[in-house]
């Protein structure tokens, strides 16, 4: 019997119950044999080992029980059917290895339910992008068919320019896949450094001053230029862009973008204030998933991705984002990077 039983609580004391038997036994034996006691001794022989042979069964029983248990085990996690229940494991190699399997499949569990909602996600994702790509598809096949036709210069003009805006959507339409699938597949390396947030903010305006000029939309701000922040300067510019792009988009011609900054012990903060349509109550809980447009956003173009990325972005950085709004005076995205 190997000693890595003695652990176990329920054979301790059987086991040394058949020592202590066993050492009987033997003095028994040479004490018949030196005062010549046979009838004695035959009968104490015979009753010693009787209970030996009975405290061994006992015992390969409890072990024979605990090995059916881990083959049983083993069977129904094969099978697709094990559940992991946490009882009372006691000390012991056998109720040890019991344990440990039954920890092992419920991780395997686990895992296998990730890669299936990965696999469900990934799924949603191509089917959503496909339906998002067919309309500027479906618009350059149609141009492309009318430039065939007889048409004036003015309008073959106006046809080309229109291809090339469905071209540039596709562009983009390609640039948030491959974002998507670098945040849903863990490919992201954010590359922390200290950053000039004076710089950061006006790069990110920079990249859609056309957007805003073209609605005659100003953007102003008051930023604390001496402030410097820790963070992927990169992800960071793109989740600010997209939140002012989704701004830019929702404000109506002539209104305004203010961004502030703000810091304490224990964040920066970057305000981007809008004098747009608002956000409906409703849509607020849902407005950073992937995909979703507000009730007020219908009837403008646009996938649902930009907010989405920019959350993903600033969450991965320990951060969040807070929205404040109020319907037909505008919204308050708020940039929290904790310290």
């Amino acid at each position: 019997m190997s000693m890595d039983f003695m652990n176990n609580v329920k054979l301790k004391g059987l086991i040394y119950s058949v020592l202590l038997l066993d050492i009987i036994l033997i003095i028994s034996t040479i004490t018949v044999f030196v005062f010549e006691l046979i009838d004695v001794g035959i009968i104490l022989l015979i009753s010693i080992s009787f209970i030996n042979t009975i405290i061994l069964f006992i015992i390969l029983r409890y072990v024979y029980k605990e090995l059916y248990d881990l083959s049983d085990m083993l069977t129904k996690a094969t099978n697709g059917k094990m559940q992991f229940s946490k009882q009372n494991y006691q000390e012991g190699i056998l109720s040890g290895l019991h344990y440990q399997f039954a920890r092992l499949f419920e991780r395997l569990d686990r895992t296998s339910n990730k890669i299936i909602t990965e696999k469900e996600k990934m799924s949603e994702l191509i089917t959503e992008l496909s339906h998002q790509i067919k309309t500027p598809v479906s618009a350059i096949k149609l141009f492309n068919s009318l430039l065939h036709e007889d048409l004036n210069n003015e309008d073959r003009i106006n046809m080309i320019n229109k291809m090339g805006m469905e071209v540039v959507k596709l562009e983009w339409f390609s640039k948030v896949l491959l974002d998507i699938s670098k945040l849903e597949t863990g490919l992201i390396n954010l590359e922390p450094q200290v950053v000039c947030i004076d710089d950061l903010i006006s790069e990110s305006v920079n990249s859609v001053y056309p957007k805003s000029r073209i609605k005659k939309i100003e953007i102003t701000g008051d930023i604390q230029s001496s402030l410097e922040i820790n963070l992927d300067k990169k992800w960071t510019k793109e989740a600010i862009i997209n939140i002012l792009d989704n701004a830019i988009k929702y404000t109506e011609s002539g209104g305004e973008i203010y961004i502030s900054t703000r810091s304490s012990h224990v964040s920066d903060r970057i305000i981007i204030r809008d004098t747009g349509r608002g956000i409906m109550k409703e849509d607020i809980p849902h407005i950073f998933k992937r995909f979703y447009k507000g009730k007020n956003t219908k009837t403008e173009e646009g996938t649902g991705i930009g907010l989405y990325l920019a959350s993903e972005i600033i969450e991965m950085q320990n951060g969040t984002i807070k929205v404040s709004t109020k319907i037909n005076e505008g919204t308050t995205f708020e940039i929290v990077l904790y310290k």
